[in-house]
């Protein structure tokens, strides 16, 4: 888990739909990364949260789909 966060944060990605940053995250780092364990193994809990929708504006306008800081990696 440390490993995907720490792959997270070197990417320096946008918020996700809970507008959490990689820094806001890290702040509670152990607590977050717990709380996800936690809701990984109860598996009938963990729901991912809806994508956040982007749009890129370029020649051709590209849309991405951002999850959630917690559940990236």
């Amino acid at each position: 888990m440390r490993e995907a966060f720490k792959n997270v944060k070197r990417n320096r990605g946008a918020a996700g739909i809970d507008k959490v940053s990689v820094q806001m995250f890290e702040a509670n780092l152990e607590e977050n990364l717990e709380s996800l364990m936690r809701d990984l193994k109860t598996r009938d809990k963990f729901q991912p949260k809806p994508l956040r929708r982007v749009v890129i504006p370029k020649d051709k306008e590209n849309m991405l789909a951002l999850r959630a800081k917690a559940e990236r990696g």
